[in-house]
């Protein structure tokens, strides 16, 4: 099982991923599968897992609404105890996303997490800071 902390590490953007190998002379497709699988709409995520960091309310519980209205599994992490801690009221609907509290401001906590999927196909990090 991959860990966040491995997971977060394959992406360009994070400082210790390496340049991923691809065969000279091909481009990458997003919308094509494994080589056995047909083309795919670019919008349909039926299938696939996506994790959304941050996406408990606000932007990111719009953009995790929106990948599971085109059929994926969605992962929700944000920092409230439950998910019945957030109120529509507040701009959150949490209504068939995989809610799990996780602080992503411990380095120590995302390492410990154990996430709820054998695979990861879209991570989007939503997470913002409120001052008091």
């Amino acid at each position: 099982m991959v860990t966040p902390a491995e997971a977060l590490s394959q992406y360009a953007c994070h400082p210790s991923a390496p340049s991923p190998p691809r065969p000279r002379g091909q481009r990458a497709n997003p919308f094509r599968g494994a080589p056995h699988e047909q083309p795919r709409h670019p919008l349909d995520f039926s299938g696939r897992t996506v994790l959304v960091v941050g996406g408990s309310s606000g932007i990111g519980n719009g953009i995790a609404r929106a990948f599971l209205a085109q059929g994926a599994e969605v992962h929700v992490w944000g920092t409230r105890a439950s998910a019945s801690d957030y109120q529509a009221e507040e701009g959150s609907d949490l209504t068939g996303l995989h809610f799990t509290q996780v602080d992503v401001g411990d380095g120590a906590a995302i390492s410990a997490q154990q996430p709820a999927f054998q695979q990861l196909d879209v991570l989007v990090l939503s997470q913002g800071i409120v001052l008091y």
